[in-house]
């Protein structure tokens, strides 16, 4: 039998047990300080993109890879070497007569044909909805203005006709589409 001295076993365990004690401590004061870190930071747990439903009209602003938004806001501006450019004077595009006349059609005539089909096809829009509407069908007049004169060789009367039978044939199907949905309900044009 080997001789062992209790009080000496016991005093080992209570340094073992004050030790540990202490990791517990210092581990619990460092969650917390984790904790506090990560308080303002915004957390995405799933992504999904759906790029065939995704239209891009205008996409500008600054690509920072490698940067937090906390990093970001502490970054020190003269760090950050800009090449010179020269600035270059704005001309002013000359803006093509038809567009004007397709612009004057889309803020005088839209409206009250989004009314009728909305009323046709009992389908609510509200005023924002219908201001989206319009200034979406705008945005596409130009492109479509140069796909005509390019692609059917149309000027003047025939194409600013042609556009206007576009968009209201287009204006249909998608009041078609929306009282198929249900585009009644609220999320759609609801007041």
């Amino acid at each position: 039998m080997h001789y062992y001295n209790w009080n000496d076993y016991l005093q080992q365990m209570r340094n073992h047990l004050n030790t540990q004690e202490k990791r517990i401590q210092e581990l619990e004061k460092r969650v917390l300080e984790f904790e506090e870190s990560n308080k303002n930071q915004t957390i995405v747990e799933k992504l999904e993109y759906n790029f065939d439903q995704l239209k891009i009209e205008r996409l500008d602003g600054t690509l920072h890879i490698g940067l937090s938004p906390e990093e970001l806001s502490s970054m020190d501006p003269s760090a950050v070497q800009l090449p010179h450019n020269p600035i270059v004077p704005f001309r002013e595009k000359q803006v093509d007569p038809l567009i004007q006349t397709l612009n004057t059609y889309a803020s005088q005539e839209l409206p009250n044909r989004i009314q009728q089909l909305s009323q046709d096809y009992q389908v609510s829009v509200n005023d924002h909805l219908e201001k989206e509407i319009i200034e979406d069908i705008r945005k596409q007049f130009p492109s479509r203005l140069d796909y005509y004169k390019r692609e059917h060789q149309l000027s003047g009367d025939t194409l600013f006709q042609t556009l206007k039978q576009e968009v209201d044939h287009s204006l249909q199907q998608f009041f078609i589409q929306e009282a198929e949905r249900g585009g009644n309900d609220d999320e759609f044009g609801g007041s």
